[in-house]
């Protein structure tokens, strides 16, 4: 009970959007971060009966946007993870590949997915099914037969990976820093050189310089120095 305001606390609470007898089991938050600055401020919250609808969270996205201008602050993106409920929220936007950001009372908005979750989602498909690079093949049994190499090395050049890392079992799927650590420069060059030592065949080069390419990706979506011991996790002027 909250007698200052008069209301019963738990139950959903979507702030101006009003509420309803549902009991909450789910927080949603919103975050502020600086571009040019190095500092985060979350600002807002809702409580909410399993994830929040789109159509609420969309209003919530728009509201939200309203309050940091009002207090001075220059909005230029919406970041968010691949959830269903985001996804249908950027879908009603008019977000899409060819034009990634929508308007609202006038001024442009970019919406970006969460760069972490996106390696994960890449490391998934490649576990599952096997991705076309190009016009070559990239495949998951080229990255488990370097790792089955590597284990019998005295001196491994990928020490971070385990068994977890190749096989997912449960719940592995979901850490985002399993797919970072095997979608890395290491594992990269640990392939090839096992391709140049002929311990696995010439096409799992395409397999060595796909992750390579998305090592140095995250590294440049991931940068926050002026100056870094690799080349793609500073700014580049």
């Amino acid at each position: 009970m909250d007698p200052k305001h008069d209301v019963v606390r738990g139950f959903e609470d979507y702030a101006h959007l009003g509420g309803s007898r549902y009991i909450a089991n789910h927080a949603c938050v919103f975050m502020a971060q600086g571009l040019a600055a190095i500092w985060k401020q979350p600002f807002g919250f809702v409580f909410s009966s399993g994830t929040v609808k789109d159509v609420l969270l969309k209003q919530l996205i728009l509201i939200a946007i309203t309050e940091l201008e009002q207090i001075g602050l220059c909005v230029k993106a919406v970041i968010c993870d691949q959830g269903s409920n985001n996804m249908a929220v950027t879908k009603s936007l008019g977000v899409s590949s060819a034009t990634p950001y929508f308007m609202h009372n006038g001024t442009q908005y970019f919406v970006l997915y969460d760069p972490p979750h996106l390696i994960k989602s890449i490391r998934n498909n490649l576990h599952k099914s096997g991705l076309k690079f190009r016009t070559s093949e990239v495949s998951w049994k080229y990255v488990e037969a370097f790792y089955d190499h590597d284990c019998k090395s005295p001196l491994r050049m990928a020490p971070k990976l385990t068994d977890k890392h190749i096989k997912l079992p449960l719940f592995a799927a979901l850490r985002v820093e399993l797919a970072i650590q095997m979608m890395s420069q290491s594992v990269a060059a640990g392939i090839s050189t096992m391709v140049a030592l002929g311990a696995l065949p010439s096409e799992a080069k395409d397999t060595a310089l796909f992750v390579d390419r998305f090592d140095k990706l995250f590294n440049s979506i991931n940068s926050y120095t002026l100056k870094s011991r690799k080349p793609f996790q500073h700014a580049p002027h």
